[in-house]
């Protein structure tokens, strides 16, 4: 049997937080409870996960809320594993977000720091997402898919658990730049064993014993333009 939910209306929504809000002793206007119920876009679970997403020492700030859509966004998944202490809530974060664990991951380790004013907090929390790597890496070697649970509540409950407190403020953030480093790090390894080659070729060495002693032969190779036949970006990144 198939039962079709409609979503809730804003007004219904609004009313439910105030309830919550009165039980929970929040102090929140009306506008705000609207503003949280209009972002929501007619979800409950959402609704309310955003009401504790602003709970700041009984007082509701809004101002942190992002439009959502039917997919809850990392930027939202985020803020609730920074901004709560709520364990069951921070465990379910990740769950509708539309980008796989290593891309979380990724966004998590690269927001921490940002994020947590202190530095024990930092060293907890990256010590936590360590445990996820291990759990991540034995998932990956073993195909030991029942270790994804582990994965997801250290990256999740655990960053959250990390911090002592709280912290105020908000940070906008940001992608990780690791995957541009390592393409950056990867088109200069590929210039230095293309030059490696033809230098291999050219002195009759092994590819592999070239490439192990080329920084002895870096300085001496822009004299060898032409014997090497090297390309612009080769003579540019001997320059360097």
């Amino acid at each position: 049997m198939v039962l079709e939910c409609e979503r809730i209306k804003i007004k219904d929504l609004s009313e439910l937080l105030g309830r919550i809000a009165i039980n929970e002793g929040l102090e929140a206007s009306k506008s705000q409870l609207l503003s949280i119920a209009a972002k929501a876009n007619g979800d409950i679970r959402a609704a309310i996960n955003d009401l504790q997403t602003c709970v700041d020492e009984k007082v509701i700030d809004v101002s942190l809320l992002e439009s959502r859509d039917q997919e809850e966004t990392i930027l939202n998944a985020l803020k609730i594993i920074f901004k709560t202490s709520d364990v069951s809530l921070s465990l379910r974060a990740l769950d509708n977000v539309d980008l796989d664990l290593d891309e979380c991951f990724m966004f998590l380790e690269e927001n921490i720091p940002h994020e947590y004013g202190e530095v024990r907090d930092i060293a907890s929390a990256f010590r936590v997402l360590a445990r996820a790597d291990v759990f991540r890496g034995r998932i990956l070697r073993r195909q030991y898919w029942r270790f994804l649970v582990y994965q997801n509540s250290f990256m999740t409950a655990g960053v959250s658990s990390a911090k002592v407190k709280v912290y105020a403020g908000f940070y906008q953030y940001r992608r990780s730049m690791r995957p541009l480093r390592i393409w950056q790090a990867n088109m200069r390894l590929q210039k230095k064993r293309s030059i490696g080659e033809k230098l291999a070729r050219l002195t009759r060495r092994s590819v592999k014993k070239t490439l192990k002693t080329f920084s002895l032969y870096k300085p001496l190779l822009i004299n060898a333009e032409k014997e090497l036949n090297l390309s612009e970006e080769e003579i540019i990144y001997l320059r360097k």
